[in-house]
């Protein structure tokens, strides 16, 4: 071995085997240390420079079920004896033994079914569980074209505690070449590929836009009429699929962002899920500063910030660090806007890092280095404040003139440092996510039509329907034509003589009309049937709060069951009267007030009779 690979390190088993049936070839910088040794596993402790110690369990099993037991007993043996349930793990090599039946190819359940059940059994007892891989699925073959056999008889296993140090572990299993079985190579720090040019995806929406026939002819025909191989054909196909992209981003773009939206701001109110995260990200740095006393920030406070919670400003990620760890580090941009530093006597306040000026960060602020100004990394403010005058260099820019006048107003006092969590210039004791989503998303125009569409005790679905009114997103007969549909009859189908439009069926035509004004008499609304008046007038109810709680349900009710009676007509060509259509808004109206009776009893009772006050 010393001659084939020279300047290589190499251990066997021939202590408990005498052909050896193991050999561990290894180069510098890596470490091995053997651990222990049989004649079917040798287990050794590998360090690697810039990763975390690892045990690898080398295994070359038996060709017999007998001795292959033995080794399922050892490996049970050897996992407490090592601690390896706290330990990274890897088990790999020529197990001699599938483990599931598709492990085979010509799988003999009579013979082999009881061997599996204890191989698995063993891994199970183990906790141990096959490496994402890459390559083939059976490893071996018997190499005999006439009667071909092949199995996975290699395999790299691996415990939780490999995926925590390495999460992008990866094996490959490379062409067997002269050997029946395919060599194996562990790569600990596989990168996951990641995606580059987004495969195309047609949606089924474009299909219903006035102008899809026409981009897809168009497309069509400029790369010539006629496709007379695949080549062609794959370049129609590319020339329409940059055309239906274009029509998509015109038309149909953004609409992810309009429902994620808050209420106040016209949309659904549909919680952006990476930027909720970021904001539960944010209660755990502010854990660190407003509860000092939980075992978790005494711990983040010694292990990753060194003793110092001064230090969070300052301190880079590591490698040994958790993710969870280097994503709160990577945060601090984030939320340092929202930690104010009230300054006492300023032994404890960091002059570069702590936000305790109304500059934010002062090295962004002053644009000086340390070494410039003369002021140390870690200065304090205490320290710059000698008698009754600061120790800073003469000023050289607007800012740094600026800053120093702010100075000339700050006394340093005998109270303590403390930190304030201040958001949008509110300061409290509290952590409210929401809150502090609203706060990462920004401010935004907000809609004066909101409390109309999103009201106390509203119905969902009757508030959904009400938004889309609002916004004029429902199919109506008018939309409908402007999409380009042809065919459609542009009449009303409630009143047959006026086209329809939203302003028309809500509440313009003598049947909306008609129900409209029984509900503003009973909800004690003067009278309009014009929309843009009605909803003018409900964002300006105010007063009893019952009775704007009642009359928008109210509103909503009616938008619901007109927008229903005018489907039920279109499709099942069934027709209600006015009347009939009263009877359900009473009842349904009714009956959500019931609804509050333990929840809310006094709204119950006050809004029933406000209801009944003009029957």
């Amino acid at each position: 071995m010393a001659t084939v690979c020279r300047g290589w390190h190499y251990q066997s088993n021939h202590a408990s085997d005498e052909d050896g049936r193991i050999i561990l070839i290894w180069k510098d910088p890596v470490k091995m240390r053997v651990l222990s040794q049989s004649r079917q596993m040798i287990t050794c402790e590998l360090s690697i420079p810039g990763s975390p110690t690892f045990i690898y369990s080398v295994v070359y099993a038996s060709n017999t079920s007998e001795e292959r037991n033995d080794l399922w007993v050892e490996l049970l043996n050897l996992q407490p004896s090592l601690n390896l349930d706290n330990k990274p793990w890897f088990v790999g090599g020529d197990f001699n033994q599938i483990l599931r039946i598709e492990e085979h190819s010509a799988f003999n359940e009579n013979t082999s079914l009881a061997n599996i059940y204890q191989f698995r059994d063993c891994l199970l007892q183990l906790e141990v569980f096959d490496l994402r891989y890459l390559g083939p699925t059976h490893t071996w073959s018997n190499k005999q074209p006439l009667t071909p056999v092949a199995k996975k008889l290699d395999r790299c296993l691996c415990n939780s505690n490999v995926i925590t140090s390495f999460p992008h572990a990866s094996a490959t299993f490379l062409p067997p070449e002269m050997s029946d079985h395919a060599p194996c190579l562990i790569d600990l720090a596989y990168q996951l590929p990641r995606a580059g040019t987004k495969p195309f995806k047609f949606q089924n929406y474009l299909t219903k836009h006035p102008s899809f026939t026409e981009v897809v002819r168009d497309a069509w025909f400029e790369a010539g009429s006629v496709a007379a191989n695949l080549a062609s054909l794959c370049w129609k196909l590319k020339n329409i699929k940059r055309s239906l992209k274009q029509l998509n981003t015109e038309n149909f773009s953004q609409i992810e962002e309009r429902v994620k939206e808050t209420h106040q701001q016209g949309g659904l109110g549909i919680k952006d899920l990476y930027t909720w995260n970021r904001a539960c990200i944010l209660k755990l740095i502010w854990l660190l500063f407003f509860k000092p006393n939980s075992v978790w920030v005494c711990w983040f406070k010694e292990v990753v910030l060194k003793g110092s919670l001064s230090n969070y400003w300052s301190v880079n990620t590591s490698a040994s660090n958790s993710w969870l760890a280097n994503k709160l580090i990577k945060s601090r941009d984030l939320v340092f806007p929202l930690i104010k530093r009230r300054l006492g006597n300023g032994l404890d306040t960091r002059f570069w890092y702590d936000n305790w000026s109304p500059f934010g960060n002062l090295s962004n602020f002053l644009s000086a280095t340390t070494r410039r100004l003369g002021i140390p990394k870690d200065a304090t403010v205490a320290s710059l404040f000698t008698g009754s005058h600061w120790t800073l260099p003469p000023a050289r820019t607007e800012n740094q003139l600026e800053f120093q006048i702010y100075l000339t107003t700050v006394s340093l006092t005998t109270v303590e440092d403390s930190y304030e969590w201040e958001v949008n210039g509110r300061s409290g004791e509290k952590f409210r996510t929401g809150d502090i989503y609203t706060y990462i998303i920004g401010t935004r125009q907000t809609v004066s039509w909101a409390p109309v569409v999103w009201c106390s005790f509203g119905i969902p679905r009757q508030s959904f329907l009400t938004w889309l009114v609002v916004l004029d997103r429902c199919p109506t007969r008018d939309r409908l034509i402007r999409w380009g549909l042809e065919g459609i009859d542009p009449a009303c189908l409630l009143c047959n003589s006026h086209a329809e439009t939203r302003n028309h069926l809500y509440f313009d035509f003598s049947f909306s009309r008609r129900l409209w004004s029984v509900i503003s008499t009973r909800c004690q609304l003067q009278l309009t049937t014009n929309w843009d008046s009605i909803l003018l007038c409900l964002q300006q109810l105010s007063g009893n709060r019952d009775l704007r709680r009642l009359t928008l349900l109210a509103f909503q009710a009616s938008i619901y069951w007109l927008w229903n009676e005018r489907n039920t007509r279109l499709h099942h060509q069934t027709f209600r009267s006015t009347d009939t259509l009263l009877n359900l808004i009473d009842r349904q109206v009714r009956n959500k007030i019931q609804s509050l009776r333990r929840t809310n009893g006094r709204a119950c009772s006050a809004m029933m009779q406000l209801w009944f006050l003009h029957p």
